[in-house]
């Protein structure tokens, strides 16, 4: 039986097989863009009070400024379609996006966004746990602008995130196409390959689309119970290093996260199912999980980064003893401390520093240099490759960093370096494990490869630098114009 033919057998239950939760991320439209006609002569069909959309991949390229101009026609056309038919009325539009600042330029950005479409406003996390498939942001423009989640729709280019959070929401959502070629790393690796499968049965069996939004606890609770939204956040709420006052006076647009779910801690009741409940419960512990990162993520960092010293040295010493089974045990711990670092930074209310990430690439080195010096004493490693790991790590540290950092240009970590430490991590586990025994031709090759694509990393590192830092200029350069416009011109609207 061919793909096709399987497909055009499948039930919406057998669906949900196909991959885990693809089932809540079945939309109740497909579309190739918003700048489709058809896409447009259905929301006029539904009479639509509130359109939002996702940002990136949507309406715009990854990372790009301008939205495409045949997107931008449309959505005017759709305003003023909406107001002959509604006098006195307007539709409204927004952007619920999981970008969030990280700079003056990131919100100059959006910014821009909100000016061309028109936009009256867009919802960004403040903190991680209220990013999509979390249906909070769009709950939040609903109760905003008083417009029931069913006479909404949200389009988006991410099942797994977009359709996901509309349908948690009880919106109606519209699935597109993403825009462009650009695409985020993790994306493109963990998200993408399920989502085109999904994409592919659901353009071959239309009829497993949603025909309405599904039930919605969260939107049924914020309604009945006249739940406030809290206010817009203000320059109060964001570091005035990463966003300077100054731009809060000059657009409204950008709102931080307004929080219907500071309700959901006290609508928990015995008649609500056991999943709903759950889910409350685990949204809450994340909440105070995020607290406590946004205020002590560099402690932690800092404490994770520093134990791979110990780990590594009592690694190193299990190989010396042989005893291999528990030295594997010890590295993956010390590998966890290696991401948990980064991730525990990240949500600290500052974000990661640079010494923080000058610590921890010491750390990295330490480990690699006790550990490598004794996978090769015992023989599980050529001396060869330990000499070239150990120089190129010396060499990009010692010449090539300090070179680029003397002429201003940012020398934080490169895609090329980070695949180089993921390609090492995972010949030295295999060097440790005993499984290798049995196959010392493929623990060579790893190392190899390993050793391969450190010195790779050194030769690429002057180039990716320089990229980077003309990337940045540009951005710069853009954003510094588009500031002036709206400096001239402020972008300031009355809800």
């Amino acid at each position: 039986m061919g793909i096709k033919e399987r497909i055009n057998d499948l039930t919406r239950l057998e669906l949900d097989k196909v991959s885990a939760g693809l089932q809540r991320s079945i939309p109740t439209r497909l579309a190739r863009s918003l700048a489709d006609e058809d896409v447009w002569q259905w929301m006029s069909t539904r009479d639509f009070r509130l359109v939002l959309f996702d940002a990136e991949g949507t309406l715009v390229k990854t990372g790009g400024w301008d939205i495409d101009p045949g997107i931008k026609e449309r959505l005017e056309a759709y305003r003023q379609d909406f107001s002959s038919r509604h006098p006195g009325e307007e539709a409204r539009f927004g952007i619920v996006t999981n970008k969030r600042p990280k700079n003056w330029i990131d919100w100059v950005k959006i910014v821009n966004w909100n000016h061309q479409i028109g936009s009256d406003i867009s919802l960004v996390p403040l903190y991680p746990w209220q990013k999509k498939p979390n249906p909070d942001m769009l709950l939040e423009a609903a109760y905003l602008f008083d417009v029931p989640p069913q006479f909404a729709v949200y389009s988006g280019d991410k099942a797994s995130a977009d359709i996901a959070a509309a349908n948690a929401a009880g919106m109606w959502s519209l699935w597109v196409k993403r825009l462009g070629n650009e695409d985020l790393l993790g994306d493109r690796l963990g998200r993408r390959p399920p989502e085109y499968l999904l994409r592919l049965i659901l353009e071959n069996r239309p009829d497993l689309l949603l025909d309405k939004p599904p039930q919605s606890l969260a939107a049924e609770t914020l309604f009945s119970r006249g739940a406030k939204v809290a206010k817009d956040v203000t320059s109060d709420s964001w570091d005035p290093s990463i966003i300077p006052e100054e731009l809060f006076s000059l657009s409204n647009v950008i709102s931080g996260y307004g929080a219907p779910t500071m309700l959901w801690d006290q609508i928990i009741t015995d008649e609500m199912p056991f999943s709903a409940r759950r889910q409350i419960l685990q949204s809450s512990v994340y909440r105070k999980l995020d607290k406590i990162l946004e205020e002590n993520g560099d402690i932690i960092a800092k404490y994770l980064t520093n134990s791979r010293y110990p780990l590594s040295v009592v690694c190193a010493g299990l190989i010396l003893a042989e005893k291999y089974d528990a030295a594997l045990a010890v590295y993956s711990a010390m590998i966890a401390t290696d991401f948990a670092d980064g991730k525990a930074a990240r949500r600290h209310k500052l974000g990661i520093k640079k010494k923080g990430g000058d610590d921890d690439n010491r750390a990295d080195k330490f480990a690699t240099a006790v550990i490598g010096l004794a996978l090769a004493f015992k023989g599980r490693k050529s001396w060869e490759d330990f000499i070239v790991q150990i120089v190129s790590d010396r060499e990009m540290n010692s010449v090539v960093r300090p070179l680029f950092e003397e002429l201003g240009v940012e020398t934080r970590s490169l895609p090329s370096g980070k695949a180089a430490m993921v390609g090492l991590d995972f010949a030295e586990g295999y060097s440790i494990s005993q499984r290798s025994d049995r196959h010392p031709d493929r623990r060579a090759t790893f190392q190899r490869l390993a050793t391969i694509a450190k010195s790779a990393r050194v030769a690429h590192a002057p180039i990716g630098f320089l990229q980077r830092d003309e990337f940045m200029r540009a951005e710069e350069e853009k954003a510094r114009t588009v500031l002036d416009q709206l400096r001239d011109n402020p972008y300031i609207l009355e809800y």
